[in-house]
């Protein structure tokens, strides 16, 4: 089988973290969840009886709305024969309405276990629907239950497997990174390992669980079997000026907090990139923030507040406050005499990505 690959859990890939939620996790403000650090979302779309999620709608507006990319939607399944596999599968297809996305079987019930090739050929039936209506397919379930139950049959299972692996219990946050000693080792393709359900961050009102993406969902896998494409020759113009030129999760943090307080969209809109180049230094070349600003950004303030009590310590900093303050000023100003702005613009936004970056290198 061509998606078999024993050494698929060691091989290295770009790493995105994020959520999976549902009707439990309630009302979400996927803007706060954007903001705190979460990369992307896969949502429940189907209950046991058909009937769509309470907030499967809710969730993917919002998440569409907040900028969050959707990496699938899951099914948890209770079939247990080949014709039940089959409606539910419609019945996704018919809820996404033409929306195109990863489906997400999950298998893990009770029901299922000792079904022997019987899941087998669920999962494969499964699958034919979800193809045969142009979307992607992909498995869903714990680790023992992989072992136990798919293992014996690998051969005759071809997708890629998201699988949940719970090194601790304890409650984790956006800044916590799970155990890779305990990352599950599985001979298909493993594009997500479920780490914890017990993460938290703002915009959740419930816990939730917290996966890695090692795969961004829509693009081919070449795992093992694809070689590099010929490297281009390298255009670095998009840098613009590479004095001011920054890559990091800081600046990403920073587009999104403009995006959200201009109420920049569409084609107006930055592209969340965390790449500080060309667009984004003329973007931050024309909107300034200072003491006394009639139309304040209360997001981008936020944003610098939080960066300065996060990332380089200012700890008296109240970060969720929209507004600038006087103490702000003299956060701002303890910074080296050559990177000041002058007094009647304190802080201008591209000076201050600049700044920060500087100190956090010395």
């Amino acid at each position: 089988m061509n998606n078999i690959n024993t050494n698929a859990q060691n091989e290295r890939r770009d790493i995105m973290k994020g959520i999976d939620v549902s009707s439990y996790q309630g009302t979400i403000d996927w803007n706060k969840v954007k903001w705190a650090g979460v990369q992307y979302a896969i949502i429940k779309i189907i209950r046991k009886d058909l009937n769509p999620d309470k907030t499967f709608e809710q969730n993917w507006k919002g998440c569409t709305e907040a900028g969050m990319p959707i990496q699938g939607v899951y099914n948890y399944s209770y079939a247990t024969t080949l014709g039940k596999a089959k409606t539910d599968a419609q019945r996704v297809i018919e809820v996404l309405a033409g929306r195109k996305t990863f489906v997400w079987l999950d298998v893990e019930d009770r029901c299922q276990q000792g079904l022997g090739q019987t899941l087998i050929d669920i999962i494969n039936t499964y699958q034919s629907e979800i193809k045969a209506a142009g979307l992607d397919f992909g498995v869903y379930t714990g680790l023992s239950f992989y072992n136990t139950y798919i293992l014996p049959y690998a051969n005759q299972i071809n997708c890629p497997f998201w699988i949940a692996r719970y090194p601790s219990t304890k409650g984790m946050t956006i800044g916590d990174d799970p155990n890779d000693a305990k990352k599950p080792a599985i001979v298909h393709s493993l594009y997500g390992w479920q780490y914890t359900s017990a993460f938290t961050c703002s915009g959740l009102n419930n816990s939730t669980d917290a996966n890695l993406l090692y795969v961004e969902l829509g693009a081919k896998d070449t795992t093992a079997t694809s070689q590099p494409a010929p490297a281009k020759p390298s255009d670095e113009s998009w840098k613009g000026n590479v004095d001011y030129y920054l890559e990091s999760e800081e600046v990403r943090k920073w587009q999104h907090a403009m995006n959200v307080g201009f109420d920049l969209k569409g084609a107006d809109a930055l592209k969340e990139d965390g790449k500080f180049g060309a667009d984004s230094q003329a973007f931050a070349k024309s909107h300034n923030l200072w003491s006394g600003q009639k139309h304040n950004c209360p997001t981008a303030i936020k944003w610098l507040r939080r960066t300065l009590h996060d990332v380089y310590s200012f700890t008296k900093l109240d970060t969720d406050y929209g507004k600038w303050t006087d103490y702000l000023s003299k956060c701002v100003k303890v910074f080296p005499k050559e990177q000041r702005t002058d007094t009647g613009r304190i802080c201008r936004i591209t000076h201050n990505i600049q700044t920060l970056e500087r100190i956090r290198k010395k």
